[in-house]
């Protein structure tokens, strides 16, 4: 992504939901195993009533600019973090823990697009990929002299959910159709609009990117899935 892009979920369903924004890339380094999607934006969304065109809706912001977090193992998945800094990509830092209290301190480049911090606090930490001044991704037990490595977001998730709590902890990817990834290449606004077949009850996402109805990727690509993220937006 090159720019602040906004967000907006659409419930156009006859029933009641939560739209969920998080991050579940395959791509990305160790996820599932020692870093955790968080549940970055919750929306609840109340259902299409008779007459309206359409029902909930929430909207939010993912800013070009990253954070760092880091703290306890304890702030893991409470949706906030001991201390945070803006971080650019190739980045390095360290997380330290002076006086009791957790610092986070700029260590020069990174050898790559990555942004990585050394756990030098002394004991087991967390550290979060955050946006918006809300977690994206954690680690939630690093340990002490080891490191976190954050890379680029090129893909937002988007999910239904019967119930869910804002910041709390993704366990599992969250397969299609329920969750499908948008790319963000050349991306300014997204919308992403439930919808529900009245005589199956399948519910699909359909999604556009800058205004212009985009397709999902049919085949496999990389660590992707058919139909589990979105072809990038034309022009």
């Amino acid at each position: 992504m090159a720019n602040d892009v906004k967000i907006t979920v659409i419930n156009d369903t006859s029933e009641d939901t939560y739209g969920l924004v998080f991050q579940q890339d395959p791509s990305l380094d160790k996820i599932f195993v020692d870093v955790f999607p968080t549940a970055w934006q919750v929306f609840p969304l109340s259902k299409k009533t008779p007459g309206s065109k359409f029902g909930g809706r929430g909207t939010a912001i993912l800013p070009i600019q990253y954070e760092l977090g880091g703290g306890d193992t304890n702030d893991a998945f409470t949706g906030t973090v001991s201390v945070a800094k803006y971080a650019d990509t190739k980045s390095k830092w360290e997380l330290l823990k002076p006086s009791g209290f957790y610092a986070l301190e700029n260590l020069g480049t990174a050898g790559d697009n990555s942004i990585i911090c050394l756990n030098n606090s002394g004991s087991y930490a967390s550290m979060s990929l955050i946006k918006n001044s809300k977690p994206l991704l954690t680690y939630p037990k690093v340990g002490a002299l080891a490191q976190a490595t954050f890379l680029p977001i090129n893909y937002i998730y988007v999910a239904w959910y019967t119930s869910l709590v804002e910041g709390s902890q993704i366990k599992a990817s969250i397969s299609t159709p329920q969750a499908v990834g948008i790319n963000l290449d050349g991306a300014n606004d997204v919308e992403a609009t439930l919808t529900m077949n009245p005589n199956t009850g399948e519910r699909k996402w359909s999604i556009k990117v800058n205004s212009q109805p985009v397709n999902t990727v049919a085949t496999p690509r990389g660590r992707h899935q058919p139909h589990s993220i979105t072809e990038r937006v034309a022009g």
